[in-house]
């Protein structure tokens, strides 16, 4: 009998909050008084650029660096590298949060492209 009385109290409580914070719910019990928030900033995907720089790395040689920057007020978020040919990556990232720096060794017997790219966030609009 214990058991019933303790199921029919959860059922009760569950079905009371339920409809206590439901949007048809006859008072709003879990509304807020009043919202001072400030207005949100614009979605990230209508702020992100990506900039991009390419060199071509002469065979043998190391790059110095291939780097990609974020223009003034922009912020880094991610980047990249990619390069053709028998090229090593020795390095990869942004030291600074401005932008994105590449460094490669070109061990193939043509010369070859390196780029580095960046995705930057620009401030939301004003």
């Amino acid at each position: 009998m214990r058991t019933l009385a303790v199921f029919a109290l959860g059922l009760v409580v569950g079905v009371s909050i339920i409809v206590a914070c439901s949007d048809d719910a006859p008072s709003d019990v879990d509304a807020a008084v009043a919202c001072d928030c400030p207005a949100s900033e614009a979605p990230w995907g209508d702020r992100l650029v990506r900039r991009m720089d390419t060199q071509t790395i002469a065979v043998g040689e190391l790059s110095g660096p291939v780097s990609a920057f974020c223009n003034e007020g922009e912020l880094a978020v991610h980047g990249s590298c990619t390069s053709g040919g028998t090229m090593f990556l020795l390095d990869a990232g942004s030291s600074t949060g401005e932008g994105w720096a590449c460094n490669y060794r070109n061990e193939d017997v043509n010369p070859h492209d390196a780029t580095a790219t960046v995705l930057c966030l620009q401030p939301p609009p004003e």
